[in-house]
């Protein structure tokens, strides 16, 4: 009888691209080996023990396997960090396009170009019939001084708490990097600044270049006392 030994899991990788994280254990013959997630490569798995060799099986190239959605919670912002996003040029860094406008009221209007002006007294609205569920904000990178992880957010029409309280806020937002989705972010119901980073530790990093598109599209909403337009009054890209 071949008694138990310590097992130890090799992996060959051909024309590999990157690893991603363990998402099964299984086991063969009570060892336990981790089965990996891959992105464009082949991989031959073998199983080695000191008393025998058992070939496993091999990986077919596939582009069906992807990143993990990560999740993020918006966190507050320290009072004297919420305006360098301006001082510092990172909002002429990106174009902002939405999915739609709500029509101006007299001189007010609320174009997504509110979004990058420093100002908590304007805001962009979605002009939609649902809620604001779906509508979204793309940016497009068109400098290397907006390419950052984090971007400042005040939630809401935060022109004052009346106007916060009476429409709509965001709750969910869901991130799509150039259409692939890689991030489900979860603001808080407050018109106090607050900040995500789209690449927290211990995550794969977003690589991000000029000319790439980022699309937060709307997934979930605080529901306004009076108005069913959703609001956000801030939405820019912080310099490191």
């Amino acid at each position: 009888m071949i008694k138990p030994k310590l097992s130890i899991l090799f992996f060959v990788f051909f024309v590999s691209d990157f690893l991603i994280k363990p998402t099964t254990v299984s086991s063969v013959s009570s060892k336990t080996y981790h089965t990996f997630s891959y992105v464009n490569f082949h991989a031959i798995h073998f199983l080695i023990s000191a008393d025998h060799f058992i070939f496993l099986s091999p990986k077919t190239k596939s582009t069906s396997c992807s990143i993990p959605i990560r999740k993020i919670k918006a966190q507050p912002v320290a009072a004297e960090n919420v305006r360098m996003a301006y001082s510092l040029g990172c909002p002429q860094g990106v174009l902002v396009k939405t999915s739609s406008v709500l029509a101006n009221t007299g001189v007010t209007h609320y174009s997504g170009e509110n979004l990058l002006d420093d100002s908590a007294q304007t805001a962009w609205s979605e002009g939609e019939a649902n809620n604001g569920i779906g509508a979204y904000i793309e940016f497009t990178l068109i400098d290397k001084i907006s390419i950052v992880d984090r971007y400042l957010i005040e939630n809401g029409y935060a022109k004052n708490k009346s106007t916060y309280s009476s429409c709509n806020r965001v709750k969910t937002l869901h991130l799509h990097v150039n259409e692939k989705e890689v991030a489900q972010v979860e603001l808080a119901d407050t018109f106090l600044p607050q900040e995500i980073n789209i690449n927290p530790s211990g995550w794969q990093k977003i690589h991000l270049n000029k000319g790439d598109k980022l699309k937060f599209i709307i997934k979930e909403v605080y529901k306004g006392s009076d108005r069913d337009h959703t609001f956000l009054s801030t939405f820019t890209p912080l310099c490191k």
